[in-house]
């Protein structure tokens, strides 16, 4: 884990390796008037590892930048200097989506399967819940529930508090396995798309508080 910090006519003000595969990712934010260059350079630790290789998008507040790698753990770096200011280790893959700041919570899917809720300002667990399987979008917080899609099938309503489930919506029709898209919360309504093994897609647009349609 390195964090460097650079004062040079490029305007790079600091880069932080996580330390993983044979790649450099490069990633610019933008907080308020403060650019940053995110330089994720991996190193793999077995060439031949059969594993997955994930990449985690990145989430920006005025005060972190959160940041998932492949070894299941998200990381908080200072947005000033990029130095780590806390880790924690999932029980899977941290999948391709941002994670979610909503009042001093970091929520955040994995590849197995679970949702974490995390305390923003040091990383301590508040709960977590489990699907069926991967949760390859970003989850979204709106009034206080917390709405979820997993590769089972499922868009999940979750008390964004507690974890505990509100209600759960199968997104497509029959048995083909289907993938619960991001969810946009307008009005009361849910609204969101999802796509099967076999090309088919799907909208719908559900009661934000009971999921019915």
């Amino acid at each position: 884990m390195k964090s460097k910090v650079h004062a040079s006519q490029s305007g790079t003000k600091w880069q932080h390796s996580i330390g993983m595969f044979a790649m450099v990712l490069f990633l610019t934010i933008l907080i308020g008037s403060l650019i940053l260059v995110l330089n994720l350079a991996h190193q793999s630790k077995n060439a031949n590892a059969s594993s997955s290789i994930s990449y985690s998008k990145v989430a920006a507040s005025q005060v972190g930048v959160y940041v998932g790698s492949n070894d299941g753990a998200l990381f908080k770096l200072d947005a000033q200097n990029g130095s780590q200011l806390w880790r924690y280790k999932t029980k899977g893959n941290i999948i391709p989506a941002p994670p979610t700041i909503v009042n001093g919570v970091v929520y955040v899917g994995s590849q197995e399967g679970f949702v974490y809720a995390l305390n923003a300002a040091d990383g301590t667990p508040k709960w977590s819940f489990q699907t069926q399987s991967a949760v390859l979008s970003t989850p979204l917080v709106a009034n206080g529930v917390l709405y979820a899609g997993s590769s089972d099938g499922y868009l999940y309503a979750l008390n964004a508090q507690s974890g505990s489930q509100l209600w759960r919506y199968y997104t497509g029709s029959g048995t083909a396995a289907v993938n619960a898209g991001t969810v946009v919360v307008d009005n009361g309504v849910v609204y969101g798309s999802s796509s099967d093994a076999v090309a088919h897609s799907y909208l719908y647009a559900l009661n934000a508080q009971s999921g019915s349609q």
